[in-house]
């Protein structure tokens, strides 16, 4: 959707004996870990404070990609209800210029525009300002602040003075963006081959809007986003929009005034690291490089293996704490670039959607295990999928989405997959990112007075994207997924 200024809708590294789990390693690798630590130089713009940075391992530190892996903002209530809440920092002293991609749960481009940030500069979005009322975030190099200690630029961002401040979005567009993070036909959505309406996301039914945001640093003002030519690589002799510079971080607040529940998760930090990734390499924009994993994103890529906790409210925990019990939240690259397409979403439509995974190990607290219906390549057929099918989801654990007899345990979940475009040095390797929420919404043995909570954890890494693990305790994908030596 172009308008007001909105763009809008229209390999070895499996021996265990070899590899630290730690850091996501393998020793055999040590000579280029060397090199890459000898390089931590971070390329800048001039005058922007530089923050050296480590690759292999994800952690919260600036950098030049955020990720929001999830975000959901009740549409149909008060404004008591559910929402999400986002910052953007600057941790340079120079001005920078973020650009914010609201994507649907199945990873098909909704929404973007601009933030400006002052040096040091904060900027925080209640997702239901801007999904309910249309209100936009309002800065520039006009109207934001410039504190004492922030360097101001001589002149705007290029671009940027047609486009910030940015104006309300129209009801014709906020009803169309509305309707393309719910699973409905939106009017301003069109599928490749000419059709209109077409859909974006998944239609649960509930008149929540559901999906997630990235945030890059970026040189100009622009309607552009992941995908399209001119964003991560140059165009027509043309800088490409995104930087390199690691000065952004966040975080994000989940909140549900009329349940009384609030709980904070830092954003995901994507570090940037110009030449240092190769072709073939998995990295975090990959499938929306110009020729798909050529690298020229510079991102450093999301784990593909996680370790959590659940706890169900049919055990003595859930009993006492977490009488809803755990939900997992799964964001996960179908390593697609997906474009909206014909309603409704369903099995196979799209054509990837049921993403299956390598494998998942549920324990209980006795150490059984359980191994719940998988398959290695998208899409899944109904009765094996996975229970985190989609780009991002919120699975309560237990529940038939994803099922399990236990009561209380962990899981290992190696969410690698095949599929997406050709290109990859690992054809298997596939990014996510997991934390699970804790929830009590009643009277509990030790909560006599009615309150409500809910606590997020992230989930462990157990790899790295650099070094991806291939196999689960108890269904090995590879013949060398084997046991530490000692």
């Amino acid at each position: 959707m172009r308008g007001n200024d909105w763009k809008g809708i229209k390999n070895p590294a499996n021996d265990f004996s070899r590899r630290d789990f730690a850091t996501g390693r393998n020793h055999l690798r040590g000579v280029r870990s060397l090199v890459m630590l000898l390089s931590l130089i971070c390329m800048v713009g001039v005058n922007t404070r530089a923050f050296a940075q480590e690759v292999t391992d994800i952690a919260d530190r600036p950098a030049a990609t955020l990720l929001l892996p999830y975000f959901q903002v009740n549409l149909t209530a008060s404004k008591n209800a559910a929402t999400t809440l986002f910052s953007i920092v600057n941790a340079s002293n120079t001005a920078q210029l973020a650009h914010v991609v609201i994507w649907s749960d199945l990873s098909v481009h909704v929404l973007d525009f601009d933030v400006y940030l002052t040096g040091y500069g904060l900027y925080r979005i209640n997702l239901s300002d801007l999904l309910i009322n249309g209100t936009s975030p309002e800065t520039g190099f006009t109207v934001s602040n410039n504190g004492p200690i922030s360097t101001k630029p001589g002149s705007d961002f290029p671009g940027c003075s047609a486009i910030l401040p940015l104006p309300n979005l129209s009801s014709t567009q906020l009803t169309a963006v509305q309707d393309a993070l719910t699973g409905q036909a939106s009017s301003e959505l069109t599928t490749p081959s000419g059709t209109t309406p077409a859909c974006a996301g998944i239609a649960y039914g509930d008149g929540i809007a559901r999906g997630y945001i990235t945030i890059d640093d970026v040189n100009e003002c622009s309607v552009l986003f992941p995908g399209e030519p001119g964003y991560l690589s140059s165009q027509n002799e043309q800088e490409r929009i995104v930087t390199d510079n690691n000065v952004l971080w966040g975080d994000s607040f989940y909140l549900n005034p009329a349940t009384n529940r609030s709980t904070a998760e830092p954003l995901v930090h994507l570090v940037a690291r110009s030449g240092y990734f190769t072709a073939g390499q998995y990295t975090f924009y990959g499938r929306y490089d110009s020729t798909p994993w050529n690298t020229e994103d510079d991102r450093q890529p999301l784990p593909t293996t996680f370790l959590s906790r659940y706890i169900n409210n049919n055990s003595p925990e859930g009993t006492n704490y977490f009488n809803q019990g755990t939900s997992d939240v799964v964001w996960r690259d179908s390593k697609v670039n997906q474009q909206p397409f014909n309603c409704p979403a369903a099995n196979n439509n799209p054509n990837w959607y049921g993403l299956g995974q390598e494998g998942i190990a549920i324990f209980d607290e006795q150490e059984n295990v359980e191994t719940p219906p998988t398959c290695h390549f998208s899409p899944c057929p109904p009765n094996t999928q996975a229970g985190f099918p989609a780009e991002t989801q919120k699975i309560l654990v237990g529940s038939s989405a994803f099922p399990t007899t236990f009561a209380a345990g962990w899981m290992w979940a190696d969410l690698n997959h095949a599929g997406g475009p050709s290109g990859l040095d690992d054809p298997d390797e596939a990014a996510s990112w997991v934390f699970a929420a804790y929830d009590n919404t009643a009277n509990t043995t030790f909560n006599k007075n009615g309150n409500t909570w809910e606590i997020n954890e992230r989930a462990i890494q157990l790899d790295s994207g650099l070094y991806p693990n291939h196999c689960t305790p108890n269904m090995p994908v590879g013949n060398n997924c084997g046991s530490p030596s000692n």
